[in-house]
């Protein structure tokens, strides 16, 4: 009754074709577009589209970077501002291993590998406790690893030999400082606007770094200081020249292609330095902001034999306390 005899061969019809499993593939309908399907009765999703048109970023938004510790957890906030509807609003987050003290922006693309001098990038640079610093892409949502590591942290990453590995974790114990990385917290970063490749960076171990971003190595360790530095800044038109201030209540203003470390221009000032900025509208001069509360205003030009001879061109009793951040009106001179 059921033909059981013959239900494993295949069935040839009149015309002469084999039936498959799916029939005849070549008389099945298709259609340019969903909505032109009448079997399909599901309509896309909407809130997937509006979520895409969330996310992206246009040519005249802002981007502002804020670092932020929240029940013991750290991230940077990416924020955008849209100015056409004045709308100010968190676009992703990143979560850090350890809190940030410091932050810089780079356009420059940096990722595995050798970067290209001429690459275009949008990316952030950040100093935590930890003595590495990490790179992350601004571009990329959800990202679980930054784009570089320079000092020890991005060392052990590139090591393949477990043996290797080994020894660098016994040795990054030591707190001692070396010509090849940080090894305590990073507290200042400074990206250099005219050499896009060069990073500069200062630390709680008393030394200046500048990396390299191209090869992601330390090129240079500057030790100048006697405590632990705490703010640096590139001049605005003399790119080799940076500004550095300690807690041992001296600023170095030197040229980082000089090859004697010793004999640089250093003034003094009351208490522990917190900031140092360079004016924008004069480049002779440089401010300074104290853990007293103290603004001094400095001319390069008049650099003092020893740092006791110090004489700011003037001093402003700014606060009460610690000034932690000040700025300067790139368009209003004054």
């Amino acid at each position: 009754e059921y033909d059981l005899d013959n239900y494993d061969s295949d069935d040839v019809p009149k015309d002469g074709e084999t039936t498959t499993m799916f029939g005849n593939a070549r008389s099945l309908a298709y259609h340019q577009s969903n909505d032109e399907d009448p079997y399909i009765t599901m309509q896309e999703n909407e809130e997937e589209d509006e979520e895409r048109e969330d996310l992206q970023v246009l040519g005249s938004d802002n981007m502002v970077i804020a670092a932020k510790v929240e029940d013991e957890v750290a991230h940077l906030e990416i924020y955008v501002y849209e100015d056409e509807v004045d709308n100010l609003y968190v676009h992703h987050d990143i979560m850090l291993p350890a809190i940030p003290l410091c932050v810089e922006w780079l356009d420059l693309s940096v990722g595995k590998g050798t970067a290209d001098v001429n690459s275009k990038g949008n990316l952030v640079a950040v100093g935590t406790f930890d003595p590495d610093i990490e790179l992350w892409d601004l571009d990329t949502i959800d990202s679980m690893y930054p784009n570089a590591i320079l000092g020890q942290g991005g060392e052990e990453t590139k090591t393949e030999n477990g043996d290797e590995k080994k020894k660098m974790k016994k040795r990054k114990k030591s707190k001692k400082a070396n010509d090849d990385y940080h090894v305590d917290a990073v507290l200042s970063l400074a990206a250099n606007r005219q050499h896009r490749n060069l990073l500069a960076s200062s630390s709680a171990d008393k030394t200046v770094k500048l990396w390299d971003l191209t090869t992601q190595k330390c090129a240079k360790s500057y030790s100048r200081h006697t405590d632990k530095v705490c703010s640096i800044a590139w001049h605005p038109k003399e790119a080799t020249v940076l500004l550095s201030g300690s807690y041992d209540r001296t600023l170095v203003a030197a040229d980082l292609r000089a090859t004697d470390t010793t004999n640089v221009p250093r003034w003094g000032v009351e208490s522990d330095i917190e900031t140092v900025a360079w004016n924008p509208h004069d480049t002779n001069y440089f401010y300074v902001t104290t853990e007293s509360g103290m603004m001094h205003y400095h001319d390069l030009r008049n650099a003092p034999t020893s740092p006791e001879m110090s004489k700011p061109v003037w001093t402003l009793q700014a606060h009460g306390e610690s000034i932690s951040s000040f700025d300067i009106n790139p368009a209003i001179p004054g």
